[in-house]
């Protein structure tokens, strides 16, 4: 039973993980580190969001998409969850929203 617990948690630690690394990527442009999301869009943050706090809605997050967080995401380093007051999760790096 310990056998098939361990092998259970290292597979479930092994899927949050993807969670994350299917949501960004990290590229380098000029010998500058980005992100981009999974289809290569550069991601960005907002200068009127707040550590943990989106504030762009509506028109604002029409022309930039927040990057959603599914489900089950789990921080990963200096990139956490944060919760959207319509309900959703979206992805922030070191606190901060990230479109």
């Amino acid at each position: 039973m310990k056998t098939i617990t361990a092998g259970l948690a290292a597979l479930l630690l092994s899927t949050a993980a993807s969670f994350a690394a299917d949501a960004w990527k990290e590229a380098e442009v000029n010998g500058a580190k980005i992100y981009t999301d999974a289809n290569g869009m550069t991601l960005y943050t907002y200068d009127k969001d707040e550590k943990g706090k989106s504030n762009c809605y509506d028109k604002c997050a029409t022309n930039w998409p927040p990057l959603k967080a599914e489900a089950g995401a789990k921080a990963d380093d200096e990139w956490s969850v944060v919760d959207r007051t319509d309900g959703t999760k979206m992805w922030a790096y070191d606190g901060k929203p990230v479109y």
